[in-house]
């Protein structure tokens, strides 16, 4: 896994210092998170939240890009027997992205990388509360569909999905987003 960071992070610096017909940009999106938590047992379970991600790129000739950025999968609230838990999961990214258009203004955005997520559970009781954290590494993947209306902006519907990890235990988060991105 290792290597495939360093690979991954190479590509990026390279890609991100080239001046090649290379276009700079900034995106941000909100929507719906998923955790995959296990409510077996709870009076209560909510496994969506609010959700949202902040990318900068490098977008060169043909469509590729290489970007960074920072996302939130939202929250999961599970209660049981008079406790509250709420996991949240964030985390860095780093990765390729990819255009593929359908027509002038019209296409299917696809993007994978390396994902440096952070799962934090906090725990509520009546009498007294605790705070967990666990961080993982896992790739992650995303697809979208994507319109431009005016030259250097898009708008873009996407689902990004990744693997958490806490103690031991993995679980699937996933985004439903809408976002915008400006080319600059």
């Amino acid at each position: 896994m290792k290597n495939h960071i360093v690979a991954l992070a190479a590509i990026a610096a390279c890609a991100l210092s080239s001046n090649v017909a290379a276009q700079t940009y900034a995106s941000v999106a909100g929507g719906r998170g998923q955790l995959s938590v296990d409510c077996t047992g709870s009076s209560a379970c909510d496994r969506k939240g609010d959700a949202y991600r902040f990318l900068a790129g490098r977008r060169f000739p043909g469509g590729i890009s290489a970007e960074v950025g920072l996302v939130d999968y939202g929250n999961a609230k599970v209660s049981s027997s008079g406790a509250t838990g709420e996991f949240a999961v964030t985390g860095v990214t780093a990765g390729i992205a990819g255009d593929l258009p359908l027509s002038s203004s019209f296409g299917f955005a696809t993007r994978f990388g390396i994902a440096m997520l952070r799962t934090q559970l906090r725990v509520s009781a009546a009498i007294s509360g605790s705070q967990s954290t666990d961080k993982n590494v896992a790739p992650y993947v995303g697809l979208g569909l994507y319109v431009t209306p005016w030259q250097n902006i898009r708008l873009e519907l996407s689902v990004d999905q990744s693997r958490a990890e806490f103690r031991g235990s993995k679980g699937d988060v996933r985004a439903v987003m809408l976002g915008a991105r400006v080319l600059f």
